[in-house]
């Protein structure tokens, strides 16, 4: 949290030759506690975002500064508005096809994926989980391996057919319809 506030002391002050432009920091998350003559007054955890309170399907946190210029500065800086229900990230991936991750540093494909993950079965990884369960996590990983069908999309970014589903005609929670949807590129083959 040291960066923070740093970040924040940092950031209030900016300079470029010798013009030096003075910066008030808000918050999105809360208005200012007090309104010194120096400026809003926050703590330091104001900045800090829960995304998942604001709609956002993730529980990821972000810190985000609003910096406004001293002589621009309103002391009607608006706040996001607190979700009423939480997104769960399952809602949104619903009717999407199945992707899968990709490699590093070495070549990209199916069967390469494959042996990565079955890598970490006979790898020393399992080895730092508490002792006797090492052998454990073991098996549920081989297990696991055992039942994961490949994905038909494989990494993405290719466009992939799909057959509507029940789901298919919802619309998300960011108001897009779930319905599939054609090839945005022509298939100039089939046009002849």
């Amino acid at each position: 949290m040291r960066y923070l506030v740093r970040l924040i002391d940092d950031a209030t002050s900016w300079s470029w030759g010798r013009t030096t432009a003075r910066y008030l920091m808000y918050s999105l998350v809360v208005p200012p506690k007090t309104q010194k003559s120096d400026g809003p007054e926050f703590d330091f955890r104001d900045f800090i975002i829960k995304c998942e309170d604001y709609g956002i399907p993730q529980s990821r946190h972000r810190v985000i500064l609003l910096g406004v210029r001293e002589d621009l500065s309103s002391s009607a800086i608006p706040t996001l508005v607190i979700s009423q229900q939480q997104v769960p990230v399952a809602q949104v991936l619903r009717g999407l096809p199945r992707l899968r991750s990709g490699l590093s540093r070495t070549k990209d494909g199916r069967k390469e994926w494959r042996e990565a993950l079955s890598g970490i079965v006979s790898s020393a990884v399992p080895d730092g989980i508490p002792i006797g369960k090492a052998a454990k996590l073991r098996s549920d990983i081989a297990w696991t391996l055992g039942r994961i069908r490949d994905a038909r999309a494989d990494r993405g970014g290719e466009f992939v057919t799909c057959k509507p589903t029940r789901h298919s005609a919802e619309v998300s929670p960011f108001g897009r319809p779930r319905a599939c949807k054609p090839s945005p590129i022509p298939n100039i083959a089939a046009l002849k």
